[in-house]
Protein backbone atom coordinates (compact mmCIF):
# COMPACT_ATOMS: atom_id res chain seq x y z
CA UNK A 1 0.00 0.00 0.00
CA UNK A 2 2.81 2.44 0.87
CA UNK A 3 4.72 1.59 -2.30
CA UNK A 4 1.66 1.97 -4.52
CA UNK A 5 0.84 5.29 -2.84
CA UNK A 6 4.28 6.71 -3.67
CA UNK A 7 4.43 5.22 -7.17
CA UNK A 8 1.11 6.94 -7.91
CA UNK A 9 2.85 10.27 -7.23
CA UNK A 10 1.67 10.90 -3.68
CA UNK A 11 3.99 11.91 -0.87
CA UNK A 12 4.11 10.28 2.54
CA UNK A 13 4.10 12.71 5.46
CA UNK A 14 6.64 11.34 7.95
CA UNK A 15 6.90 12.27 11.60
CA UNK A 16 9.91 11.38 13.75
CA UNK A 17 8.81 9.38 16.79
CA UNK A 18 9.06 11.26 20.09
CA UNK A 19 7.40 8.92 22.61
CA UNK A 20 10.04 7.96 25.19
CA UNK A 21 9.42 4.21 24.91
CA UNK A 22 10.21 4.32 21.17
CA UNK A 23 13.19 6.69 21.09
CA UNK A 24 15.57 3.75 21.64
CA UNK A 25 15.13 3.10 17.93
CA UNK A 26 17.13 5.53 15.82
CA UNK A 27 14.67 5.34 12.95
CA UNK A 28 11.08 4.95 14.11
CA UNK A 29 8.52 6.90 12.12
CA UNK A 30 4.81 7.45 12.03
CA UNK A 31 3.89 7.69 8.36
CA UNK A 32 0.63 9.38 7.50
CA UNK A 33 -0.98 8.93 4.13
CA UNK A 34 -4.36 9.90 2.78
CA UNK A 35 -6.40 7.28 0.93
CA UNK A 36 -9.93 8.01 -0.25
CA UNK A 37 -10.15 11.03 2.06
CA UNK A 38 -9.20 8.86 5.07
CA UNK A 39 -5.88 9.38 6.89
CA UNK A 40 -4.03 6.12 7.55
CA UNK A 41 -1.28 6.07 10.20
CA UNK A 42 1.46 3.51 9.67
CA UNK A 43 3.97 3.17 12.49
CA UNK A 44 7.29 1.83 11.24
CA UNK A 45 10.81 1.07 12.38
CA UNK A 46 13.89 0.91 10.14
CA UNK A 47 16.42 -1.78 11.01
CA UNK A 48 19.91 -1.60 9.57
CA UNK A 49 21.35 -4.42 11.69
CA UNK A 50 19.80 -7.31 9.74
CA UNK A 51 20.71 -6.09 6.27
CA UNK A 52 23.88 -6.86 4.33
CA UNK A 53 23.55 -3.52 2.54
CA UNK A 54 23.40 -0.32 4.63
CA UNK A 55 21.46 1.34 1.80
CA UNK A 56 18.80 -1.37 2.00
CA UNK A 57 17.38 -1.44 5.56
CA UNK A 58 14.52 -3.65 6.64
CA UNK A 59 11.29 -1.86 7.53
CA UNK A 60 9.04 -3.31 10.18
CA UNK A 61 5.44 -2.16 10.34
CA UNK A 62 4.58 -1.83 14.03
CA UNK A 63 0.97 -0.70 13.78
CA UNK A 64 -1.61 0.55 11.27
CA UNK A 65 -4.73 2.46 12.21
CA UNK A 66 -7.17 5.01 10.83
CA UNK A 67 -7.35 8.56 12.12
Amino acid sequence: MLHEYVVAGSEIDQMVETRPEWTVYSHHYDLRLKMDEQVVYVETRLDYSNSDDPDDPIITIVNVHLA
